[in-house]
């Protein structure tokens, strides 16, 4: 039955809602919104009487939920974001709840009329409510109809272009989740705003939606939210700005643009550069959230230290460049510099200067080559990706330094190759922050560009702590050019501080870094052969170590495939190419998670594996063991005393596929070790380029080779790993800093086998939407783009692709949270490339995942969470620690008597609904290759958390 009765003291006027259905802590449910004016981007509050444990809407994205768990913070879809009056606004959900109290719900839509019970405002004008009116009031100097009480605007500097402002807006009204309109009276193509979340932009760009950072959400009565930011604009008309909080009171109506305190004028050069900074007043230094006084001044507390003048720390730094600290934490800071680009380039060096010692930084968007002995210079080259830097952009990193002084290295400086040099070692002057706000430190001005091509204005990634297993370093040697000058450097690996503990960020909802760590143990569980003093898996002991005596050739190694004892190359090597490229893109959150070592351990497990398989250059084998005789057999892999074949592909038997998957692989995974191990590296590129070259010169379908494949792993053909090769093996060499042809002949394979097509999912059998992502990231063509975000797309909620009642995309009931994780993983990697679509991309991704972690009622991850699998389709896992072991242990009842840490089970069927039955493989299998786009999207949502990036 509708209802229309306010939840709170006010809903959105006429709206209605209506319970669709309920079962077992769950209730759907339906709002209904009339719209009386117009908007082309909003904001909803989805407020419950009662805590509600999580909501699956397929018209809205979720951005964030109060603390009690009783109001959901939903924005507009890319598809829904106009609304005119006459419409209404009509969605449905659906709830689950654990408490004994079924939850009735009101909603708020942002810039319609609200009605109820009369709100109660303080403010500095005289404000009426009136049941069934919109709210207005009068005077406070609004561009639009309304804007927040008591805000006030500055402008603290310009450049050609660019505006650096300020909002500071007072607090009257608790709130522990908030949302921010900043409205400008002119188009603005682009701001930078370090303490909130962009969410979107207006269509006509003129206003910005943000949302709060992870640790600015809680705001109370007296103090005040103060921001900086910076809009870049191309019209004749500089902006104004005016600000409206979510939570607090509104004024206006209509009036002339906010008043604006403006700065004294600062002198710059032609070229934007700029020599000299403006001294910034106490005002410039903003607390997000501060005890507010008389005026607008903020409290300060805690101390940095910067420069004056050009901000150089030694002699010089690059004309017009930024810094900042980002996030501080005990041994480790996360920091960010901003270079303006005036010459153009097509590779690059930045030599990153610290006022003290720091022991180790880490970043994902540059390779740190080496460092000064005192460790206050490290000297940085750009990735494959990002070497072309053009007038006009901006080359803009992040990264994590980790120090064991007494002094925090929060003073540094950056000089980039070929740019022009500023400054003459001027001394320090202090600049106080609040201790409640992330520290920003600028020096001169930045030059802000967004676009949806493939980042030269990089972002960096962040993490916060170092690994903790050792991992084998071999220095090598490295030409790099800068400029007119050429010098050899010494190839160092970083320096790896051994840590303690992973890093946990308040208000992520798993403990990812677990996750991280138990999905590698699961690949420990798979190893076959002899197995290393490092084995954490104690109940896994040596296995099939003769593998490969029958043709007499060494395959000793590499990964079971599944609850079974056959190693089929075609999975195991997708495996491999999979979790490599989660490694290069999120390597952060790995070292984080103390587990990147690990991970090096777990990926060369594979990878020295694929190299014995490689037996010549027109030889590779793709299979050992026996589907059938395997198959027959339940018990131990070391009790296994079966027929054992292995199989090898040559220029009469070819397998393009197998190859060139390998081949993919090996490539991935020589960007991984680049760093740490150049030589082993150089191996991996080196058999990768001649597989592929095996794979494109005698081409077949391997299973008409390995006809024993054919009825476990068959392929649907070879294109797209021939694409996938190419692709991967230019990026690879391009890491290396090596021109290849291997990008044009990935693009006539993508021509020639058609691979713009949309894929039914990304699988071991299907590569076209990896081969279309990689294209476009390294490329920007928008023919790649358009491939992509049509492979993506129907993912979303309202696609194609059906979901369950609790969220989850459901391709096949086969593996089906494989299908999802994998799409989830190619999300979270599009989402840095395709800046209009990251939070679609986002939220698709950590909506899966966390589906998978416990958000769709259970775990679907061995050992960990919530009722996670205890009998997973798995033959060694079944078996007890001793004694006899067979199809009695198949059949019995009860647990696994070993837990298969870490596996993810192939997940329920089309209504949630999961049965642990280890007879059952389709619900209870696990595969390496189901963990391998799973173990990457972790990482990938890890990382989000790590750097405050959670839109």
């Amino acid at each position: 039955m509708a209802q229309t009765v306010c939840l709170v003291s006010s809903c959105t006027c006429g709206s209605s809602i209506t319970v669709k259905g309920r079962w077992s802590d769950n209730v759907k449910g339906e709002f209904s919104i009339p719209i009386t004016t117009a908007t082309n981007s909003w904001n909803l509050e989805l407020r419950f009487s009662v805590p509600v444990d999580n909501i699956q809407i397929w018209n809205a994205g979720e951005v964030s939920k109060s603390k009690d768990q009783t109001t959901y913070y939903l924005v507009n879809l890319n598809n829904n974001g106009n609304l005119s009056p006459g419409q209404i606004l009509t969605m449905e959900f659906i709830a689950t709840y654990s408490g004994t109290e079924e939850p009735v719900w009101d909603v708020k839509l942002s810039g319609q009329p609200v009605c109820g019970e009369p709100l109660a405002i303080t403010t500095q004008q005289s404000a009426v409510t009136t049941q069934g009116t919109p709210l207005q009031t009068a005077g406070s100097g609004c561009l639009e109809s309304i804007c927040t009480c008591g805000s006030n605007v500055t402008v603290l500097d310009r450049w050609s272009g660019n505006v650096r402002g300020e909002f500071n807006i007072p607090i009257t009204t608790e709130t522990n989740s908030w949302n921010l309109e900043l409205r400008f009276s002119a188009p603005v193509d682009d701001i930078q705003i370090w303490d909130a979340v962009e969410v979107s932009s207006s269509a006509d760009q003129t206003t910005y939606y943000l949302v709060n950072a992870q640790y600015n959400s809680n705001l109370s009565p007296g103090q005040t939210l103060a921001m900086e930011f910076i809009a870049t604009y191309s019209g004749a008309q500089e902006p104004v700005w005016d600000a409206r909080l979510s939570g607090q009171p509104v004024c206006g109506p209509g009036q002339p643009a906010p008043q604006t305190t403006q700065p004294s004028p600062t002198t710059q050069s032609a070229s934007n550069t700029q020599s000299t900074v403006t001294t910034q007043s106490s005002t410039t230094t903003k607390s997000v959230a501060t005890t507010q006084s008389s005026t607008t001044t903020q409290s300060t507390t805690q101390q940095a230290t910067t420069q004056i003048a050009s901000g150089c720390l030694v002699n010089t730094c690059t004309c017009g460049s930024s810094i900042s600290v980002v996030t501080s934490l005990s041994g480790s800071l996360i920091g960010e510099f901003i270079i303006p680009v005036t010459t153009a380039t097509t590779s690059w060096d930045v030599k990153l200067k610290f006022s003290v010692p720091v022991d180790d930084i880490q970043m994902s968007h540059a390779v740190v080559v080496s460092n000064s002995d005192d460790k206050k210079t490290y000297y940085l080259r750009n990735r494959y990706d990002n070497g072309n830097l053009s007038p006009g952009q901006t080359l803009r990193l992040r990264f994590v330094a980790l120090y064991s002084g007494a002094e925090e290295p929060s003073v540094y400086d950056a000089e980039l190759s070929d740019q022009p040099l500023c400054g003459d070692g001027q001394s320090t002057e202090q600049v106080t922050q609040s201790a409640t706000t992330a520290k920003q430190i600028t020096s001169s001005k930045p030059s802000a560009t967004t676009t949806d091509q493939p980042a030269t204005t990089t972002k960096g990634q962040s993490a916060t702590t170092t690994a903790g297993q050792p991992a084998t370093t071999t220095p090598g040697q490295s030409e790099t050019t800068t400029g007119q000058q050429t010098a050899t450097i010494k190839v160092q690996p970083a320096t790896t501080t051994q840590g303690t503990e992973p890093v946990t960020v308040p208000g992520m909802p798993y403990p990812y870094y677990e996750v991280l760590e138990k999905s590698i143990l699961f690949y420990e569980a798979q190893r076959s052969g002899t197995l290393p003093s490092s084995q954490r898996v104690t109940w896994r002991h040596n296995s099939f170590e003769n593998d490969g005596n029958d043709n007499g050739v060494d395959l000793n190694g590499g990964w079971f495939d599944a609850g079974d004892y056959v190693k089929f190359g075609l999975p195991m090597a997708q495996s491999a190419t999979v979790l490599a490229w989660g490694a290069i893109e999120f390597k952060d959150a790995y070292i984080a998670a103390q587990q990147w070592d690990w991970m090096l351990d777990c990926l060369k497990w594979a990878t020295d594996y694929f190299l014995k398989c490689h037996t010549g250059p027109n030889e590779f084998y793709g299979q050992v063991g026996d589907g059938g005789a395997d198959h027959a057999f339940w018990g131990r892999p070391e009790d296994y005393t079966g027929y054992r074949p292995s199989f090898k592909l040559d220029i009469n038997n070819p397998g393009s596929d197998v190859a060139g998957e390998t081949a993919a692989a090996l490539a991935a995974a020589s960007i991984v070790f680049r760093d740490s191990d150049a030589t082993y590296a150089d191996a991996l590129l080196d058999s990768a380029a001649e597989l592929y070259a095996f794979a494109n010169n005698y081409r077949g379908i391997y299973h008409n080779s390995i006809t024993n494949a054919g009825s476990y792993y068959a392929s649907s053909g070879y294109g797209d790993e021939l694409a996938w090769a190419a692709v991967w093996i230019y990026r690879a060499n391009a890491a290396k800093g090596v021109a290849t042809n291997h990008l044009i002949e990935a693009k006539n394979h993508y021509q020639t086998f058609n691979l713009q097509t949309e894929p039914w999912a990304f699988s071991w059998d299907d590569k076209k939407a990896g081969v279309q992502l990689l294209l476009y990231m390294i490329t920007g063509e928008s023919q790649y783009q358009t491939a992509i975000q049509n492979a993506i797309n129907p993912w979303l909620p309202g696609g194609s692709v059906p979901y369950t009642p609790r969220g989850l995309a459901y391709r096949d009931q086969w593996g089906v949270n494989r299908y999802s994780a994998n799409m989830a993983f190619l999300s979270l990697v599009a989402a840095e490339h395709i800046p209009s679509k990251a939070t679609d991309y986002h939220n698709f991704a950590k909506s899966q995942i966390n589906y998978m972690l416990g958000d769709g009622g259970r775990s679907y991850v061995v050992g960990f969470g919530n009722n996670p699998p205890t009998e997973p389709h798995h033959r060694s896992s079944s078996c007890p620690t001793s004694g006899t072991c067979n199809w009695n242990d198949f059949n019995a009842a009860g647990p696994n008597p070993q837990i298969l840490y870490g596996a993810l089970v192939g997940g329920p069927n089309n209504n949630d609904g999961f049965t642990n039955d280890r007879t059952d493989y389709i619900y209870n299998e696990i595969t390496t290759d189901y963990n391998a786009g799973f173990q990457s999207a972790v990482a990938g949502i890890y990382e989000l958390y790590l750097t405050g990036d959670t839109s």
